[in-house]
């Protein structure tokens, strides 16, 4: 099975794939797609991020710095 979404594409299978991984800030993107929907009513915070040169923890950390919690 294939989605695409905005341009991208996402396989969905354990098929082995024979590519080259070069790092650059312009090809790494990463889609954190849930797994159930939201339902009903609840305290949700839904956020689209964009970091730049900064690590998940940074990120994180400049988070819980902003909103008080450790």
């Amino acid at each position: 099975m294939k989605t695409i979404i905005q341009d991208r594409e996402y396989f969905q299978n354990t098929q082995e794939m024979d590519f080259k991984f070069v790092q650059n800030k312009d090809d790494f993107i990463v889609d954190e797609i849930p797994k159930g929907e939201f339902k009903d009513s609840g305290r949700y915070l839904i956020l689209l991020i964009k970091k730049v040169e900064m690590t998940t923890w940074d990120m994180v950390a400049t988070f819980a710095e902003f909103l008080s919690i450790p």
